[in-house]
């Protein structure tokens, strides 16, 4: 960027003082700019397009190829002006992407704050509760089953007693937008299936495909370690969760214990911060 303000400084006014090696090396200057700038994009897209893909369809493409024009650099020459072209050409992409994904995040913010009025007090039935479950994953578009966590990439763990229900961000695509209960829930045929927290359960899983809409994953950076007190976090704030039951089922699972901190990192993502 030094260079480059330098060469601008020294092509205000006249140009006469400049020779043709001048305005060549100034010409080149240009040409590198552009080319590592865009060697960067595609750098950064190589690696994020099934996030970025994920993000516009809200759904993970088996083989994400949509930018592939956008980011193809071949063709790129000697011209400065051709070079400039592609490089507006491959930013109004970029910009074209960005402003989808805003569209994307507005409509599931919206969806978000219609689930949030869906509530289930403890005197709800277990139909009624179930029947609730059915509203919030309509409205968020997502579906739900009943599988074990091995689906999941769990390996051995199966239907893992400790686990009532999860979001399978690693799965197949036939995963990514739907969530799963856990039958192996050690309480399940105890009571858990027709307690009003199941609902709960539901909108903490719908929480992690949020916010793995909103930032590509659902670990965003912002969230480190603490990403499952973050998702409740956000689930507390913007999907309705009954905060007092959840933290009572949670008793002792420090990692999911929302403090003040977790809740300003979700409201940050639900800003856009991911990072």
């Amino acid at each position: 960027m030094t260079t480059l303000n330098n060469d601008q400084s020294a092509c205000a006014g006249d140009l006469s003082h400049l020779s043709s090696a001048d305005l060549d090396a100034i010409s080149n200057h240009t040409i590198d700019a552009l080319l590592a700038w865009s060697d960067d994009m595609v750098e950064f897209y190589r690696y994020r397009s099934a996030f970025i893909t994920y993000r516009i369809d809200g759904k993970w493409p088996g083989d994400p190829k949509k930018l592939e024009a956008l980011l193809d650099t071949s063709g790129w020459s000697d011209d400065p002006t051709y070079a400039a072209q592609q490089a507006a050409k491959l930013k109004s992409g970029i910009d074209a992407v960005l402003a989808k994904i805003a569209d994307v995040v507005a409509d599931l913010h919206n969806r978000e704050a219609k689930i949030a009025g869906i509530q289930a007090d403890d005197r709800a039935s277990e139909q009624e509760i179930w029947a609730a479950i059915d509203t919030i994953t309509n409205e968020m578009g997502v579906t739900y089953s009943f599988e074990p966590l091995s689906v999941c990439g769990g390996g051995g763990r199966g239907n893992d007693p400790s686990t009532v229900a999860f979001f399978c961000q690693d799965g197949t695509l036939d995963y990514r937008n739907k969530i799963m209960f856990n039958t192996g829930y050690v309480l399940w045929d105890l009571g858990a299936r027709g307690d009003p927290w199941m609902l709960d359960a539901a909108k903490h899983e719908l929480a992690h495909r949020s916010i793995s809409i909103a930032c590509g994953t659902a670990r965003p950076k912002i969230a480190g370690a603490r990403y499952e007190a973050v998702t409740n976090a956000y689930a507390y704030q913007f999907m309705g969760v009954n905060r007092q039951r959840n933290e009572h089922h949670q008793s002792g699972l420090e990692e999911y214990a929302a403090g003040d901190t977790e809740m300003a990192i979700a409201q940050q993502i639900h800003d856009g911060t991911c990072s």
